[in-house]
C-alpha cells in the first residue's frame, strides 16, 4: 500500500525540485480484528512538518493504503473480505441496466486505511492540536479523492449482442488516475493559520474542530511555507538538487535555470547500453541485441 502510493508520488514530482525523495517502506495489512495502534512508517517521519509538499504524502499514502487494500479484496487475497454485493440485482429506473458482477468494495478499503493511518490521530491531536488535525484532513482527501473516481463498468447480455439490458458494477480508477488528481490539489493546496483554536477532548464538536474557509473539506491544506529545496538541510530531510539530471531547453520544471536553481550545469556526452534489433523467436521468447548509444547528460552543480 504506502510503496505503491510513494511510488506514484515520485512519479508525479520526477522533474521537480522536491522529487518525493522519501525511502520506500514495505508495508505488510495486519489483520482487521487487530488494528495496528502505530501510524505506518511514512506517516511517522513527517507529522513534525506541515509543508504543502507533507499534505501530497499523506493523501497518497491514505489514497493507495484504501486502494491496495480494495484491490486485494476483489481478488480473493484477504479472508476477511470479498467483493461488494450490496447492490446485485438492483435494477435502474429506466431498467437499462442492473447492478451485478464482482463490485470493487471500496468502502471497506477506505474504513481499514482510516484505521491505519488514522488510529493515533485523538491522542496526537491533544499534543499537536492543529497540526494533527491537518494531516487526519489530508488523509481523508486521499481517500475522498479515491472513491469520487470510481466507475462503472458493464457488459451485455441479450441475443446477438444487441446489449437489451446491461451487468454494471463498481470499478476502481488506476492509481495513476489518483495521483494526477492529488497532484492537481497540490497545486491548489490551501495555506491554513496555525493559530487556528481547537476544542479539547472533552469538548463537543463544533466550529472550532473544523478547518476554517476557504478550504473545504476535499482541498489539501498545509501550514508551513516550503523551502526552496535547492540546497540539502539535514533538518528538514531536504536533499537539494546537486548531481540532480536537468534539461536545458524545456518549459517544464525540469529545466535547468530552475531545476539548478541558478547554479549552473555541467553537461557531458556518456555511453549506455540499449536494446535494439529485437526478434521474436518461435516460441515464445524476444531476443535482442545490445546496441551502444550516445547520450548528452546535463547536471546541476
Amino acid at each position: 500500500g504506502s510503496v505503491l502510493g510513494l511510488s506514484e508520488c515520485r512519479q508525479q514530482f520526477e522533474e521537480e525540485r522536491w522529487n518525493c525523495p522519501i525511502k520506500k517502506q514495505p508495508f505488510i495489512i495486519p489483520a482487521p480484528q487487530k488494528p495496528s495502534n502505530q501510524l505506518i512508517p511514512i506517516i511517522k517521519l513527517t507529522v513534525q512538518s506541515g509543508t504543502k509538499e507533507i499534505a501530497f504524502i499523506h493523501a497518497i499514502t491514505s489514497a493507495s493504503l484504501a486502494h491496495s487494500i480494495t484491490s486485494s479484496c476483489s481478488a480473493g487475497l484477504l479472508l476477511e473480505c470479498s467483493c461488494d454485493r450490496s447492490l446485485q440485482s438492483i435494477v435502474s429506473t429506466d431498467s437499462s441496466w442492473r447492478w451485478g458482477g464482482c463490485s470493487d468494495n471500496v468502502q471497506y478499503g477506505i474504513k481499514y486505511s482510516k484505521i491505519i493511518t488514522d488510529g493515533d490521530g485523538k491522542k496526537a491531536a491533544l499534543m499537536e492540536r492543529v497540526r494533527s488535525l491537518v494531516h487526519l484532513h489530508n488523509n481523508d482527501v486521499g481517500r475522498k479523492t479515491l472513491h469520487s473516481l470510481m466507475t462503472h463498468k458493464c457488459r451485455c447480455h441479450g441475443v446477438s449482442g444487441s446489449c437489451a439490458v446491461r451487468s454494471c458494477w463498481r470499478s476502481l480508477p488506476s492509481f495513476r488516475q489518483v495521483g494526477d488528481q492529488l497532484k492537481f490539489k497540490y497545486l491548489d493546496s490551501v495555506e491554513i493559520s496555525p493559530s487556528l483554536q481547537l476544542a479539547d477532548s472533552n469538548s463537543h464538536r463544533d466550529k472550532r474542530n473544523s478547518i476554517p474557509q476557504p478550504a473545504s473539506d476535499t482541498d489539501l491544506i498545509f501550514l508551513d511555507k516550503s523551502p526552496n529545496y535547492c540546497r540539502p538541510d539535514r533538518k528538514r530531510g531536504v536533499q537539494g538538487t546537486r548531481d540532480r539530471n536537468c534539461q536545458p531547453d524545456t518549459d517544464k520544471p525540469n529545466n535547468c535555470k530552475h531545476l539548478c536553481c541558478g547554479r549552473g550545469y555541467r553537461t557531458r556526452v556518456i555511453e549506455v547500453d540499449e536494446a535494439c534489433e529485437c526478434q521474436f523467436m518461435w516460441c515464445c521468447s524476444i531476443q535482442c541485441k545490445i546496441c551502444k548509444k550516445v547520450q548528452v547528460v546535463h547536471t546541476c552543480l
